[in-house]
């Protein structure tokens, strides 16, 4: 069955200026069909809804729509059918309406090496032009009203464009991340899927006595050394 995380990656990569509404499953984006306004590249007409297998979209600037898998075959130039192959797998049936392979195959991708491809996303620590300058303001922003004593960064582009991003390190390498959105987007945190268990925040700095566990990365942050 196709996941709402499977809309997000395929929107983020193909689309431009993509919002999002209902608590993340409504998306806002210029069409990457018309390309929408000639006039203004603000202009977002284009949505599409996320509702287990049943994915609309529709565009009211072409008036084209479908579902994504039509979505997905104009874009990449596919049939119909073998979109909706690549997120269903034929081995067993049952599987197409529980738990399809590509899941599995996602888990396995993403638990190996690192989570360090954030940084690409990220703003250095010298902003360049006035847009990064912006993402850079919201960053102190953000760090100042938190309190936050740990590094983090701000995603100018991507999938996790407009979020604060909240490492875990495992020694120099981040494995896990949480991106916390800045301008009010749903959901409000965007995490990478990995597998979660083994992945324990600032353990490497640690001191003798109690440890504290919160809810939340920001919330164990604000604790100092020992919490997690």
């Amino acid at each position: 069955m196709l996941r709402l995380e499977d809309v997000y990656d395929f929107v983020y990569e193909n689309c431009e200026n993509v919002s999002t509404s209902k608590h993340g499953i409504h998306f806002h984006t210029k069409c990457p069909i018309c390309m929408d306004s000639a006039k203004s590249n603000h202009k977002k007409r284009f949505h599409i809804e996320y509702t287990d297998d049943n994915c609309k979209y529709h565009c009211f600037n072409c008036n084209r729509s479908g579902d994504f898998y039509k979505f997905y075959s104009i874009l990449k130039g596919i049939d119909k059918s073998a979109a909706w192959k690549k997120y269903h797998d034929f081995n067993d049936i049952k599987d197409i309406w529980k738990h399809h392979a590509p899941v599995v195959e996602q888990q396995i991708k993403t638990t190996s090496g690192n989570c360090n491809w954030i940084l690409n996303d990220c703003l250095s620590t010298k902003p360049v032009g006035y847009i990064q300058s912006q993402y850079f303001k919201l960053l102190n922003e953000f760090v100042d009203h938190r309190k936050i004593n740990v590094e983090v960064f701000i995603a100018y582009k991507g999938r996790y464009k407009n979020r604060i991003i909240i490492p875990v390190y495992d020694g120099t390498d981040i494995i896990y991340f949480q991106g916390r959105a800045v301008d009010g987007s749903e959901p409000k945190y965007l995490n990478p899927s990995v597998e979660k268990q083994s992945i324990i925040f600032n353990k490497d700095n640690f001191k003798a006595g109690p440890i504290f566990i919160t809810e939340g990365i920001l919330d164990a942050q604000s604790i100092g050394h020992n919490g997690t």
